[in-house]
């Protein structure tokens, strides 16, 4: 995914810089004339268009592709063909909602990053910055830098792990509860900067209700906002978590 994202962030920056081009300027400054000004006001909505148009568009199919292969491995691993067919078409049902909602989120990142470059470049022009400047700006926020993440790569990232995690969790969780799962032991292994949440539990044992209390603990590095007892499940150590409950029927499995 990495890859995309550079190759869309790169079309972005070339696609950014040819508007650059219908301002006007004087000794190479922009100037903050009355024309100038009109013509951002609908530079929102084509940035927009060029952040869709730049790749951003076939994140929700690579991400519903992932989504696919992880469900297909949970079905394989859980025997789900055991389930009766009425109760799987309403976990699928509840997980399509789910899906079609994330997507939904996913799609209007565009739209945050279309504000956040349409803002550095105002803030640029207000400033009253030459062109060289106003384009090497531009392409630090959406190429990126070797020590920065370019903007699709930097926005993106983060939330499509997220949401991936969640979403292949929660089809996971009605599906041991289905089953009779009440056990579970916390896997994923560790890595140099595993959080101290995800250390002391990896590869332990935990039934139900232990670990819907962990939600009840204090603040933990990383948790995401609307833990609780019943999302505990999907979130696990909070963002990135890289962690699994991997269900056995008894303790002594």
């Amino acid at each position: 995914m990495a890859s995309l994202n550079q190759e869309a962030e790169s079309n972005l920056f070339e696609a950014i810089v040819a508007i650059l081009f219908s301002f006007s300027y004087t000794d190479g400054v922009i100037g903050q004339s009355e024309d100038n000004f009109a013509k951002l006001a609908g530079l929102r909505s084509k940035i927009k268009e060029l952040v869709d148009k730049n790749g951003l568009s076939e994140l929700a199919t690579y991400f519903m592709e992932r989504v696919e292969l992880l469900k297909n491995i949970i079905n394989t691993g859980l025997n789900t063909d055991s389930i009766e067919n009425s109760i799987m078409e309403e976990i699928e049902g509840g997980q399509l909602s789910i899906e079609e909602i994330v997507i939904e989120s996913l799609n209007d990142a565009s739209s945050e990053i279309a504000s956040e470059i349409l803002n550095t470049f105002i803030f640029m022009m207000i400033a009253g910055s030459s062109r060289a400047i106003i384009e090497d700006a531009l392409e630090d926020l959406i190429v990126g830098t070797q020590s920065k993440l370019g903007i699709i790569s930097s926005s993106l990232n983060t939330k499509a792990d997220i949401m991936f995690s969640s979403v292949v969790r929660s089809y996971a969780s009605r599906i041991y509860d289905v089953l009779g799962y009440d056990n579970f032991r916390y896997e994923g292994g560790l890595i140099p900067d595993s959080r101290p949440f995800c250390v002391e539990r990896n590869g332990n044992k935990y039934t139900k209700n232990e670990i819907s209390a962990w939600a009840d603990l204090p603040d933990w590095r990383g948790r995401m906002p609307g833990t609780n007892t019943q999302t505990i499940f999907y979130y696990l150590g909070g963002y990135r978590c890289r962690h699994w409950l991997v269900p056995i029927k008894k303790e002594n499995d």
